[in-house]
């Protein structure tokens, strides 16, 4: 079974322009130009804050030891966005006082900006998995267990490919060791249309997670429709 980890976007906020008071120059255009809430609110996409300080590292390591690599962890937030914000660059004391404690920590919000779970203690698997499904539940009107399963089933399907390809690519170095031949010729011919065949699959699988992820709609996206 395929092993994901977390992308987390791990940008610095402009001071002006957001909710954490953050020093420095935005170094990413793509990241936050406006309030985590108006951004979140943008597309309706459930976000998980990473608050955390670098004298969090022991800890920090645990998490993505213990807790990150939990493949369903890894797929369960290939449906939010996530953010890894550092608390030591807050200068306002009033935001200072309200981020930058007992960190390392997790704000989940959905798709409107609002604060569904704070998980500052106590920050197991089984703890983190609930506030996702928490989470999940408050974004979408989709089932957090049909999800996973179809993620699943696509994670599967990329194990497969990756198989295929270790094995043809083992034979390929076998093939090395052996005099040119027209045997060896036509195995090299169908080494490359099982190079194609795997190609093909992976586009398959990328179609279908696409659709896997415009499937899940807000709540308020179905209210409207009605």
């Amino acid at each position: 079974m395929a092993k994901l980890t977390p992308a987390w976007d791990d940008t610095r906020l402009p001071e002006s322009k957001n909710p954490a008071g953050y020093a420095g120059n935005e170094l990413d255009v793509h990241f936050l130009a406006a309030p985590l809430s108006e951004v979140v609110a943008s597309d309706h996409k459930p976000v998980v804050v990473y608050f955390y300080s670098p004298d969090d590292k022991k800890e920090m390591d645990r998490i993505q030891e213990a807790i990150f690599k939990v493949e369903n962890v890894g797929a369960s937030l290939r449906a939010f966005k996530l953010y890894k914000l550092d608390v030591t660059r807050i200068e306002r004391d009033d935001l200072k006082k309200e981020y930058a404690k007992n960190t390392p920590k997790f704000l989940f919000m959905d798709g409107d900006g609002k604060a569904i779970v704070n998980l500052d203690h106590s920050i197991t698997t089984p703890n983190f998995l609930s506030a996702v499904k928490k989470t999940f539940a408050a974004a979408y009107a989709a089932s957090y267990d049909e999800f996973i399963r179809a993620h699943r089933a696509l994670l599967d399907r990329v194990d497969a490919v990756n198989s295929k390809k270790a094995l043809i690519a083992a034979k390929r170095e076998q093939l090395k060791t052996r005099s040119r031949s027209d045997k060896t010729v036509e195995l090299e011919k169908e080494f490359a249309k099982d190079d194609l065949a795997l190609a093909a699959e992976e586009e398959k699988i990328a179609a279908d997670e696409a659709r896997l992820f415009k499937s899940l709609k807000a709540h308020k996206d179905l209210v409207s429709k009605n």
